[in-house]
């Protein structure tokens, strides 16, 4: 059903007395990277560059050469030095493939960061990152893609396989963001009470 101004003033007035703001704003702002590779991501959703020292040639064909250049902002040199790296294969193939999703990211590309995402997690779902890499699924999809229900379908999986995580709390602020996202005021405003009464030391309500 769609909603008038005054509903959706009415539930903004609600957020601020709850000390919220809009998470379809705030969601990627707010969101973490990756826990592996290291973090990359700062607030604004885009990585900050840093002081690297010049790469030689064959560096940048590692995940390390990668990571360095997408540290440094280098984002599309980045993503080609990420494809030997993965075609090498071993340990530092998984890493160099997450770095893969952040770097499309970083240009833009989400639905083929989401893509690629898709088919790590789909390989290996119980991985020791698949905690992280459902977070980053969920939250590309819901805000970045504008996709809200497929957002919380990784949303929904994340909180049944990991019922007690770090990261619950972001979780289900973005969470219930989604349905804000698409104007589904009834649906938001009891999951951001809950959320207001089960983390009320947590930092995105501080913050607001």
């Amino acid at each position: 059903m769609k909603r008038t101004p005054r509903a959706r003033l009415f539930l903004l007035g609600m957020l601020a007395a709850l000390g919220l703001t809009h998470p379809a704003v705030r969601a990627a702002s707010d969101a973490q990277p990756l826990a592996k590779p290291a973090p990359l991501v700062v607030a604004g959703g885009k990585p900050k560059p840093a002081a690297v020292k010049p790469l030689a040639a064959a560096a940048t064909n590692t995940y390390a050469g990668a990571h360095a250049l997408y540290r440094a902002g280098q984002y599309a040199a980045a993503l080609s030095a990420c494809a030997p790296a993965i075609q090498k294969g071993g340990a530092e193939a998984r890493q160099a493939q997450q770095l893969q999703g952040q770097c499309l990211c970083a240009l833009g590309l989400y639905v083929e960061a989401v893509s690629c995402w898709e088919k790590l997690l789909a390989r290996e779902p119980k991985s020791t990152d698949a905690d992280e890499l459902l977070l980053e699924l969920a939250r590309t999809c819901a805000f970045e893609l504008q996709q809200p229900a497929r957002g919380r379908t990784y949303y929904e999986r994340f909180f049944q396989a990991y019922p007690v995580h770090p990261r619950m709390g972001e979780a289900r602020y973005q969470y219930a963001g989604s349905f804000l996202a698409q104007a589904d005021y009834a649906a938001a405003l009891p999951l951001f009470r809950q959320f207001v009464q089960t983390y009320a030391n947590h930092h995105l309500v501080g913050k607001a």
